[in-house]
């Protein structure tokens, strides 16, 4: 049997004064575990240092945090740019490989939706299918999708270990409400190690995605219905 090749992202950015950031993401391909995680970092990324409340790990087990650790080398590089800067963006897979220009907000933002994935987070780590279908710079609408229908799948293959299945999608927003706890943190942790405001504020974009999640997803469902108005019709 052939080896499963790592799935691979990098985000290589450039910024308007020349400075250049790399991050390469490798996950495993049948867990969706980042390889060789970064283990430790500067003091801000310990896991007592504003602990999530609902944090399940343990600092005499675990000295950091898993999703900060993950972030820091981000977090460090953009301390000092502004949301609003504009940026050179090349993120390649295996198949595809696209540049764009966007503020460095957006940018980062999007790295760091990826990062807390496939971090070790637990609580994340229901996100490691969007990350192994990881769609850069997505917006809302395409993330309400890529969320709805990664939960959905979700269910079928629950329903099929013979366990009971949420096919209202009543504990989506419960997921969404965790994240958001993990959010809010992740910004305490960092808003005294930055001097501008992008590392910060990609998060706060990250934050407003997820708790459109937590409190209109179900509703807000419906102007989609007639995409699929022919699986009812002929259903």
């Amino acid at each position: 049997m052939l080896k499963k090749q790592s799935i691979d992202f990098e985000y290589y950015f450039k910024t308007h004064d020349g400075r250049e950031f790399d991050y390469h993401v490798h996950m495993n391909p049948d867990t969706g575990e980042v390889i060789d995680p970064q283990m430790s970092g500067p003091d801000w990324t310990r896991l007592g240092h504003y602990q999530c409340d609902h944090c399940p790990l343990k600092a005499s087990d675990v000295a950091y945090c898993p999703l900060a650790a993950q972030i820091s080398h981000a977090v460090e590089f953009f301390s000092k740019t502004p949301s609003y800067d504009q940026l050179s963006l090349t993120i390649t897979s295996k198949r595809r490989k696209m540049s764009v220009a966007c503020d460095a907000q957006d940018g980062i933002r999007s790295l760091m939706g990826l990062i807390m994935a496939v971090s070790g987070c637990p609580k994340t780590t229901l996100l490691r299918p969007m990350a192994r279908f990881h769609l850069p710079l997505s917006d809302l609408e395409e993330t309400r999708y890529r969320v709805t229908s990664m939960f959905m799948l979700a269910q079928y293959f629950i329903h099929t270990a013979g366990k009971q299945a949420d096919w209202n999608m009543d504990s989506l927003q419960e997921i969404y409400a965790d994240l958001h706890t993990v959010n809010a943190s992740m910004l305490s942790r960092i808003k005294h190690e930055i001097t501008q405001d992008a590392p910060a504020n990609a998060l706060v974009i990250l934050d407003a995605f997820t708790v459109y999640m937590t409190e209109s997803i179900l509703f807000d469902l419906e102007d989609m219905r007639s995409i699929f108005a022919q699986w009812v019709e002929q259903a």
